[in-house]
């Protein structure tokens, strides 16, 4: 989804049932990065 934009890491929000809620975390190696994937 964020190519050529690698991720560092991805953290998926659970719901209290441990089912995932739709949400997650994503972590980019540079301020820069995250605003170009933020962008698509």
């Amino acid at each position: 989804f964020f190519r050529p934009i690698i991720p560092i890491n991805i953290r998926i929000i659970l719901e209290n049932n441990g089912r995932a809620s739709g949400e997650a975390d994503v972590e980019f190696a540079t301020h820069e990065e995250a605003v170009k994937a933020m962008s698509k």
